[in-house]
């Protein structure tokens, strides 16, 4: 009876608030660009009005919808009202972006503890494959020895392979062997293997 094999699928992270809003504002930045092109191919110019853009801003971030700074009466008011509202969305944005950076930084850094174990126990399971292919590697070497009959060698299926494969673990170091042996240096160094399960 053949037994079923089962692949595990990543999970995606599910996004912060602060990305989740990010996005909205980007959506309410393009709609704005669209809106200032109309009302330009229709002649409109704006005119000048006041407000305190980086409390805006940080409205915007907060939850709050985009206040106009006076009551829309013209074509020329709205203009000036959209480009307005563009400045303020793209300050809300720097802000919020920094604001993701450290908040994503921050759960990335939990996230790495608490899926500590399982980390380490794929990073030994890769180890001990490493292992597993360098003594591969060795005793084919060596049963490969044992056929030679005085200088002739046999025709051998996968042959010529070893020095390929990262080796044996008494080559000296080269460019094919390098990377893995220092993957295993640092996998013995940090207690992911242990000395006595490196390769002989």
């Amino acid at each position: 009876m053949m037994m079923k094999t089962t692949t595990s699928k990543s999970v995606p992270v599910a996004p912060l608030a602060i990305d989740i809003k990010l996005a909205e504002l980007r959506a309410q930045r393009q709609d704005a660009i669209a809106e200032i092109v109309r009302l330009e191919n229709m002649g409109a110019v704006p005119n000048a009005v006041g407000r305190d853009d980086v409390q805006a801003a940080h409205d915007l971030l907060n939850g709050s919808a985009y206040a106009p700074p006076a009551k829309v009466q013209n074509t020329n008011t709205r203009l000036h009202d959209l480009r307005r509202q563009i400045e303020v969305i793209d300050r809300a944005i720097l802000i919020g972006q920094q604001q993701s950076a450290l908040a994503n930084a921050e759960r990335a850094k939990e996230l790495a503890v608490q899926r500590q174990p399982e980390w380490r126990a794929l990073q030994r399971k890769r180890a001990l494959a490493i292992v597993a292919l360098i003594e591969s590697n060795r005793d084919i070497e060596r049963l490969k020895e044992e056929l030679f009959s005085g200088s002739a060698s046999p025709r051998l299926d996968l042959d010529g392979y070893t020095v390929r494969l990262f080796g044996t673990a008494i080559e000296p170091e080269n460019v094919m062997n390098t990377w893995p042996r220092r993957f295993l240096k640092e996998a013995t160094a940090i207690g992911v293997i242990k000395q006595s399960e490196m390769p002989k």
